[in-house]
């Protein structure tokens, strides 16, 4: 690692300062690591040139600063209090939301229909016998499917299934024919909320 970034400087140094800043850049990376006086200012200038290259940068393509805090008593205790109106902030927010959600749900609930059902013996003339007969919701005058108060639960889709009938004639000469017929049967198969 230490090798590429020495190479992406050397590389920096012959774009901006040519060869004779090259030449002085690699006979300062051999030296050993006791280092004078003059070469800590050599350093630094070599810094202020770094830095005034990263001033020249375009700004999308400058680094960040990191955020600082501040770190004074005042301030800690400033940056506590504020955190603790936050958390109360959130924690009102939050109940405020459930609050919300909680009234959104019941005004659906309350305004949905939904189909009842009961079994419904036809008696023994019929096949099936027994039918699930559907309807809206049983409105008894105090549920309405509405807030405020005056709609109802109405049928909004029926539709036919065939089930037979067992149907007897008499035929001219007096004999009796019977025989399975089918019939239509109403279902309901979805409600809506709609004016009274």
């Amino acid at each position: 690692m230490s090798s590429f970034v020495h190479l992406c400087w050397i590389s920096v140094s012959v774009f901006l300062y040519g060869v004779e800043t090259f030449a002085l850049n690699i006979s300062t990376q051999n030296q050993l690591p006791n280092v004078t006086v003059a070469q800590e200012e050599e350093d630094r200038g070599w810094e202020s040139l770094f830095l005034q290259l990263r001033a020249s940068l375009p700004s999308f393509s400058q680094p960040i600063r990191p955020y600082t805090l501040l770190t004074t008593t005042e301030h800690y205790q400033y940056l506590m209090s504020f955190s603790l109106e936050l958390r109360k902030a959130a924690a009102r927010h939050r109940r405020k939301l459930e609050t919300q959600a909680a009234v959104r749900s019941w005004l659906v609930s309350s305004a949905t229909c939904e189909l009842d059902y009961q079994w419904m013996d036809l008696g023994p003339a019929f096949w099936p016998r027994w039918l699930r007969q559907t309807d809206c919701e049983a409105s008894d005058g105090t549920k309405s499917c509405s807030f405020p108060i005056g709609m109802k639960c109405a049928r909004a889709q029926t539709t036919h299934i065939n089930i037979l009938a067992w149907h007897c004639m008499e035929i001219r000469d007096g004999t009796i024919k019977c025989l399975w017929r089918q019939v239509p049967y109403p279902v309901v198969t979805a409600c809506n909320c709609s004016c009274k």
